[in-house]
């Protein structure tokens, strides 16, 4: 949900110089419409489908097909009114911009994932420090 908030950020941030960041504004928008909100319903169903390392992998592979998806949907239809080549430009959206998007976004998992683990182990080992004698040093 954080990255919601961060894409909604950068739209209101680029707003001003509307049309040289049009396509990097719809592109986020893409991102909280398509990628956020089918997300967050499949979460609010599933809950739990993050704590299986097996499940949230297949589950964040998805989303990233999805959000690949939707992203090269807008830049074609931002670059198709350019009168570019068409072999170039299919070039750019797959290749670029749709496989590109996907190695970026498992490289964004496999951090996030990291973060996570390693925010919920400091969490368990303060409640263990918790739990035990206030005296000695956790």
């Amino acid at each position: 949900m954080d990255d919601s908030f961060v894409v909604l950020g950068l739209d209101y941030w680029f707003l001003p110089s509307w049309i040289p960041t049009l396509l990097l504004v719809l592109r986020a928008f893409s991102h909280i419409f398509i990628c956020g909100t089918l997300g967050a319903i499949y979460l609010k169903k599933f809950p739990n489908i993050l704590e299986n390392k097996k499940s949230s992998w297949v589950f964040n592979i998805v989303l990233v097909i999805i959000h690949a998806i939707g992203e090269v949907f807008v830049c074609f239809v931002f670059y198709s009114v350019t009168g570019q080549d068409l072999q170039k430009l299919l070039y750019v959206l797959f290749v670029l911009v749709g496989v590109g998007m996907i190695i970026h976004s498992m490289v964004d998992y496999v951090i996030w994932d990291w973060y996570l683990s390693f925010i919920k182990n400091s969490i368990r080992e303060r409640r263990k420090c918790d739990h035990k004698n206030v005296e000695k040093n956790c």
